[in-house]
């Protein structure tokens, strides 16, 4: 299906109310850049779950040994890993050396997505990147590939993991920081392990004495709810896929309305999950500020109906919290309206 043309909007009109707000812990990121003195405990944020982590010059690095292995895990940050993009710089400072990133990590069991840049040759450069279901160890099951060769080796670079098609496959991008040279790998098959990614934990793996810096998670899936059906069943659905950073662009995309039926925009500060009357829809914002955005959808018939909102996001103070949801006037059902799941959103 094709999809209309953005239409401009001033989010600043909608959101003017919620400049006074005070600002509020960001949900679904967390990093590390390890500049704090040199030890042996790797702080509050983390838990040291095998083998020995240390911070030493305003890094991370492995100090379990020559060829021993170490992993630990943020302490507070969780996520769906099937939304989760995360990263890390590695840099040799041994041979046969590996750094791993861990997502959907479950610390009884060591389950997780495991992605690993390793020497594989023992000649002190980075050239391999494994896939495996479990830190360090466990098949891919169906998927392939499981490991990937860098075309160009590197002593240092950085790892970023993010995960595509419901979860199923992992994606790989490796920069060296030599040359700037970006190489992507993929593995699929996630869904079919037999045993299933379950936690929602993330962390740092390594072997031997690796240096690793300026780690990142982030789990931004804004959505939450469900919305309730419309003509010919269909349900419509409400997503930013851009995230609200104060002062860039911000996208509101629905899909699967009733095409050519106004659209109605509402903003809150919280969240419910309030029953409308008989009608089978929900509430998910609280309170309804004033004022909302009212904009026709595109297309024609139903399921067909799609709208690209585009506009601005005003310069609030970073971590103003604010929720959205959309009704859709629908002649079709009973209750003359159908509603899209909400969106909860913070402004970095």
């Amino acid at each position: 299906m094709s999809r209309p043309r953005a239409v401009r909007f001033a989010p600043s009109i909608a959101l003017a109310v919620l400049c006074g707000l005070a600002p509020s812990a960001l949900p679904g990121t967390a990093s590390d850049d390890f500049n704090r003195p040199n030890s042996t405990n790797m702080g509050p944020n983390w838990v040291e779950a095998y083998g020995n982590t240390a911070i030493q010059n305003n890094k991370g690095k492995g100090a379990s040994g020559a060829f021993t292995q170490g992993w630990m895990y943020h302490a507070s940050f969780t996520g769906n890993y099937a939304d989760s993009t995360c990263a890390v710089d590695f840099q040799a400072s041994g041979i046969g050396e590996n750094v791993v990133l861990m997502a959907g990590l479950d610390p009884n069991t060591w389950g997780c997505i495991s992605v690993k840049i390793q020497d594989n040759t023992g000649d002190g450069l980075f050239d391999r990147v494994f896939f495996e279901q479990a830190f360090n160890a466990g098949s891919w099951g169906s998927g392939n590939p499981v490991k990937y060769d860098l075309l160009t080796p590197t002593a240092s670079g950085r790892m970023t993991v993010s995960f595509a098609n419901d979860g199923d496959v992992v994606n790989c991008e490796i920069q060296n920081t030599a040359s700037g040279q970006v190489e992507t790998c993929s593995a699929s098959g996630i869904l079919a392990f037999a045993f299933p990614i379950t936690g929602t934990r993330f962390g740092i793996g390594h072997s031997g004495g690796p240096f690793f810096d300026n780690w990142t998670a982030d789990a931004y899936k804004p959505a939450y709810g469900i919305g309730c059906p419309g003509s010919g069943g269909f349900v419509p659905e409400l997503d930013a896929p851009l995230k609200p950073i104060a002062g860039a662009q911000f996208d509101l995309d629905v899909s699967s309305g009733l095409g050519g039926a106004p659209c109605f925009f509402f903003f809150g500060l919280g969240q419910t999950a309030t029953p409308i009357g008989l009608s089978g829809c929900s509430l998910w914002i609280t309170p309804i500020l004033p004022p909302s955005i009212t904009v026709p959808l595109a297309g024609s018939g139903a399921g067909n109906g799609t709208l690209l909102l585009s506009g601005t996001m005003p310069v609030v103070p970073v971590g103003t919290t604010f929720t959205m949801q959309a009704f859709i006037a629908d002649a079709g059902v009973p209750h003359g309206f159908t509603a899209t799941n909400g969106l909860l959103l913070v402004v970095e």
